[in-house]
Formats: structure tokens, sequence, C-alpha cells
């Protein structure tokens, strides 16, 4: 599950390890995620350490849920000098680096953490819920790189075609395994936030 919206998703800032806190649409949002989430019983929750991720489990609070484990593993990638600043900013002050970095999203904005190490990470921490958590239920609440990679991650240790997708905020996957096989069975489910659309 990624984590809603922040003021700064609206304004278009970038804000990868920038800690800030969800804003009023995102709150919105966050409490309607309770509706599709709430349906499911988890044996464990895995949650990023930053405001944003936390904020978004905390509104859902009303429905049952084990203790959450926070986990640093989870956060965004760190995006250096471009962290608070939107894209045009950024193609003001640093047009060959930016023009770069959104040509090719595997380039490191100088300050930033880079592609391989932010992969090898959060693949730290899959790795290790595939091997601590099998059998259960597992919900994980991160950001749109770190689901991102996680995905990816899965679709290639069990080959499944189309799982490198993208997750909108304040939306869901869900993905069963079983042994060497995994199915999935939801892929970006954003249909609870339809009302607050209108």
């Amino acid at each position: 599950m990624r984590h809603a919206l922040t003021d700064w998703n609206m304004e278009e800032r970038c804000h990868g390890i920038t800690d800030v806190p969800l804003g009023e649409y995102g709150k919105a949002m966050a409490i309607k995620l309770a509706e599709p989430i709430g349906r499911q019983k988890f044996d464990a929750i895995y949650c990023s350490n930053l405001l944003r991720a936390k904020m978004t489990l905390d509104l859902m609070m009303g429905i049952e849920m084990p203790a959450i484990v926070t986990d640093a593993r989870l956060r965004e990638r760190d995006f250096g000098k471009m962290e608070g600043n939107t894209h045009r900013r950024g193609m003001e002050l640093w047009p060959e680096e930016v023009s770069a970095w959104l040509a090719d999203h595997t380039y490191t904005m100088e300050g930033g953490e880079t592609y391989d190490a932010f992969t090898d990470r959060v693949q730290d921490f899959i790795k290790q819920i595939l091997r601590d958590c099998e059998g259960k239920t597992v919900l994980i609440v991160a950001h749109g790189g770190s689901l991102g990679a996680i995905l990816r991650y899965l679709g290639n240790r069990f080959g499944t075609v189309g799982i490198d997708s993208f997750i909108s905020h304040a939306c869901y996957a869900d993905l069963e395994i079983l042994g060497n096989k995994m199915t999935v069975r939801d892929l970006n489910n954003c249909e609870h936030l339809r009302e607050l659309e209108k």
C-alpha cells in the first residue's frame, strides 16, 4: 500500500526522504483506505519510518491491526539536491543534471542515494519478509519508489509478467505467494477513492 498525498505531492515538489506530513486531501484518502484494507486480517504490518506513511496508517487505526514495525529500509530514495524542488525549479537550477535524471531513473542527483544502493536496501527488506513471514498475511506501507523496487524484485524472482507497475497514492496491490508461485490478485487498486474524485 502506498501512502496518501502530501501537500508537496500536490505542488509536485520532490520529497524522497524529506519528512513531510499528509495534507488535508491526503488525510481523507487515508481514511478511505480503511474500507478495503480493513476487510483483511494481517499477521504483521511493516511501515516506512517516514511521517507520510505512518500518518496514513494512523488514520486507518479504526480497523483491527497487529503491532506496526517501522523499517527505514522502506523509505523513499534520497534525491539529493532535488529534495524540496519542483521539476521546473530543478530545470532552472541544474538543467543538465535534471534532464539526465528525468530521462534515466537510475541517474543519481548530487547528494542523493544511488539507484543501486536504494534497490539493495529495499530488496534486503523484501528478502527478509519472504524468509521470515512464510504463510503469513503481511501489509507493507511504503512509497512509490520502494514499492516499485519490491514489485520488480518479486516479478523477477517469480517470473510474473507485468508486475513492474506504479502504485498510486493511497492505493494498493494484493499479491499471493505460495511456494515458488506468485499470483497477482490486484494491482494498483484505487476503487475506494472514487467518491473523493467526484
